[in-house]
């Protein structure tokens, strides 16, 4: 995920009040829509032809991308083909050329070259909201998620809007981190 600082969705001036509007030129090959009504985060892209090739169409329309991630904090891609993990990694290269790839404590996913296996943690367990490889010295400016097997039974990916934590932080703290210099 991205950090920025602007949280409002894209919207359409012409359009009603809470429809989501492309930015740009749409050329009608993606729809949007929000997971639940009230989220911003993350806006839901899905294909309208599933035909669509995922990696050319993200190469053609990374600017706009950007901006719906920038407005929104994250974008759950939704329908596209993505059966494979090169399929996967050609995309998500499309949309941030130079992939970071220097991940030292996951394993690889077999198939890619930066793509990385979940984090090994029991299965009855939940990994708390974090901001990723942030004890790290370098930590990707985004971060991509695929899943290659549903979960049967619950499984979920949860976020959280670092721009709201930051926004709730009390002000000494936020300080405290500006002076340390981890801001």
């Amino acid at each position: 995920m991205s950090l920025q600082t602007n949280a409002a969705p894209v919207l359409d001036d012409d359009a009603p009040a809470g429809t989501l509007a492309w930015p740009g030129q749409d050329d009608g090959a993606v729809r949007l829509s929000l997971l639940a009504d009230g989220l911003g985060l993350p806006v839901v892209v899905e294909p309208n032809d599933p035909g669509l090739d995922p990696a050319q169409w993200a190469g053609q329309h990374r600017g706009a991308i950007e901006a719906l991630l920038c407005r929104h904090g994250a974008v759950l891609f939704r329908g596209f083909d993505l059966a494979s993990v090169p399929a996967f990694e050609a995309f998500a290269e499309a949309l941030s050329p130079g992939l970071h790839g220097s991940y030292g404590d996951l394993p690889k996913k077999e198939g890619g070259r930066n793509v990385y296996r979940s984090t090994p943690y029991p299965e009855r367990e939940m990994i708390l909201y974090h901001n990723e490889s942030s004890h790290l010295e370098s930590w990707p400016r985004k971060q991509w998620f695929y899943c290659e097997q549903p979960s049967r039974v619950g499984g979920a990916t949860p976020l959280a809007d670092i721009r709201q934590v930051l926004q709730r932080l009390p002000e000494q703290v936020v300080a405290r981190f500006e002076q340390k210099g981890l801001m």
